[in-house]
């Protein structure tokens, strides 16, 4: 008598559990951790934009980390074998980024997750070479303009001062000092890409508000 009084209570006092329980957020944190593991690109339409409200093409997850994490997938062998370590190591970084933040974890609006996701990016650039594999390889920076063009742009302000402050710090560190002293086949490297954000400031008004002092 007394084990199935004990039983019904253990049932009681578990059903609780059992009706609060979502039954696939384990799984589903488990696949997204996977997918973050390996750099795959739809860790950013199956997890980021499932898990934080859910954007669309014109937010961060849709319409720039996954966006441009397949078009670089798609021109990784235009890249030497150090730009495509370099596009590899990058997108681990801003995965695993997202993966451990709080903007991934709490379900974030629209707004806070473009300013955490565009944030990630110079540090994961910088961190993994930018400033010496691609800025100052001819091949890589080629290989960059091709991936992206400015026909393809329409960047929020976020993206852009994400540029540049990855550039500030290339320059800083001396990058385009190197590209002047080591290597007379980059001679008009930084000009063109000048140039290149110039048109993009052009193309969208907008970006011209942008604080990029070091372009100015």
């Amino acid at each position: 008598m007394e084990f199935w009084i004990l039983a019904r209570l253990l049932v009681a006092i578990s059903l609780p559990l059992v009706v609060l329980a979502k039954p696939g957020d384990t799984d589903k944190q488990a696949y997204c951790a996977l997918l973050a593991a390996k750099g795959d690109c739809d860790f950013y339409d199956q997890c980021v934009e499932q898990w934080t409200q859910a954007c669309g093409k014109s937010g961060y997850a849709l319409g720039y980390g996954g966006k441009y994490c397949r078009k670089f997938a798609v021109k990784l062998q235009m890249f030497n074998a150090a730009g495509q370590k370099w596009i590899n190591n990058v997108r681990l970084c801003l995965e695993d980024q997202l993966l451990h933040s709080s903007v991934y974890a709490h379900n974030s609006s629209c707004k806070e997750l473009n300013k955490f996701g565009y944030s990630t990016h110079p540090y994961c650039y910088v961190d993994n070479g930018f400033c010496q594999v691609v800025l100052t390889d001819k091949q890589n920076l080629d290989a960059l303009f091709t991936t992206v063009t400015v026909s393809d742009l329409a960047w929020p302000p976020e993206a852009v001062k994400a540029i540049c402050d990855t550039l500030k710090v290339c320059h800083e560190i001396g990058s385009y000092d190197m590209i002047a002293r080591d290597d007379e086949r980059l001679t008009g490297v930084v000009p063109t890409f000048l140039t290149w954000l110039a048109q993009i400031a052009n193309d969208y008004p907008i970006l011209s508000n942008i604080a990029c002092d070091l372009y100015r």
